[in-house]
């Protein structure tokens, strides 16, 4: 695998993963490895910056004394060494689903968010289609469609904001348009944060 690929996937899964711990200790992940089928632990070693809320992945090293050459050359930076298991399971039996939520403004049209999505396991999930409309006559409306790719949800959507539009067309009421497409309103009130 490319570096710089394995690098930014290594990011996205264990940013995912530390906000599914529960504040954890990262050193603790490794121990509920342990004995696991009688499989030898391999680490991986993350190199992070921050604390709190406010952290980030930089990266990881397969030693730990590559990760510390790392965090000893750029000192001001903050960076830390952890141990994290490398998981060696085997998945190629699990069926991913893919649950996309596709956003279109009403005066810019469908917003580019690639990465607007769950995975899961389990029963597929209804369509779901949400709307909000302002005073000001702007708005925006999300479809929420399983599909095995982006591209598969971004066309369903596409064919769904198409209709809207249709609609608008016709009655010049961007909320009974969206009523028409099967939208629920998500404020019935203004919004107030």
């Amino acid at each position: 695998m490319d570096g710089s690929l394995e690098a930014s996937l290594f990011k996205e899964i264990f940013q995912r993963r530390i906000v599914h711990t529960s504040h954890r200790r990262l050193e603790n992940i490794a121990q509920d490895f342990e004995g696991v089928g009688g499989e030898e632990i391999i680490m991986v070693y993350g190199v992070f910056g921050g604390e709190y809320s406010d952290w980030s992945v930089e990266g990881y090293f397969n030693n730990r004394e590559d990760a510390e050459k790392y965090c000893a050359a750029r000192p001001r930076a903050g960076f830390y060494v952890k141990g994290i298991p490398k998981i060696n399971a085997d998945v190629k039996n699990v069926r991913v689903k893919y649950y996309h939520e596709v956003v279109f403004d009403f005066f810019s049209g469908m917003r580019n968010e690639p990465t607007r999505y769950e995975y899961y396991c389990g029963k597929d999930k209804l369509r779901k289609i949400v709307h909000n409309a302002f005073p000001n006559g702007g708005g925006w409306i999300s479809i929420s469609t399983m599909a095995e790719t982006r591209e598969g949800a971004e066309k369903i959507a596409q064919d769904i904001w198409t209709k809207f539009l249709s609609y608008y067309s016709e009655t010049q009421d961007y909320s009974k348009a969206a009523g028409l497409i099967g939208s629920t309103k998500l404020y019935s009130t203004p919004h107030k944060p």
